[in-house]
């Protein structure tokens, strides 16, 4: 009984190692979360401004007459505003990536934790029986001392009424 508890005490602390591991990873996921829609925000807000800027230098040059140098300049700040929207759009993708991969290593630790659970659940059920049973054999066998014991006396009252009456 004794190795039983031990192992039950084993899979009790394998399924709390398992369930911290899920919380732990629920946290990184949650954190992750907001890192995608942060860097989501980032990328919208970054479209509004560029968009902006954009307009900003095309109402500069509508309207009058420029020099060459002055259409090239816009040109470079537009390509730059085009370079930085394609980075920001890859920074939101990683983020919504991570948090993807953050999600899916999540239900893996609730997997993992539910089977620890359900492991340590049905152990808990065998030692309980396996108390019952150990419970239910000593009271057959101190039943069944008790019996041996009136046997014994009823024998011993036997023989001693036998031996008052043989004189």
């Amino acid at each position: 009984m004794r190795v039983l508890q031990q192992i039950l005490a084993i899979k009790a602390f394998r399924e709390s190692r398992a369930e911290q591991a899920f919380v732990k990873q629920r946290g990184i996921h949650r954190q992750a979360e907001e890192v995608a829609d942060l860097r989501a925000q980032e990328l919208e807000a970054f479209r509004v401004r560029a968009r902006q800027r954009e307009d900003e230098l095309f109402g500069g040059l509508v309207g009058r007459t420029v020099r060459l140098a002055a259409i090239q300049d816009m040109n470079l700040e537009v390509d730059d505003l085009r370079a930085q929207d394609r980075r920001h759009v890859a920074s939101a993708e990683k983020a919504r990536d991570d948090a993807t991969r953050e999600r899916e290593l999540m239900d893996q630790r609730r997997t993992e934790h539910t089977a620890a659970l359900q492991l340590r659940e049905r152990f808990s059920e065998i030692v309980d029986l396996a108390g019952q049973e150990a419970a239910a054999e000593s009271d057959r066998r101190e039943d069944s001392e008790l019996e041996e014991v009136a046997e014994i006396r009823s024998g011993r009252a036997v023989r001693l009424r036998g031996e008052e009456e043989a004189p």
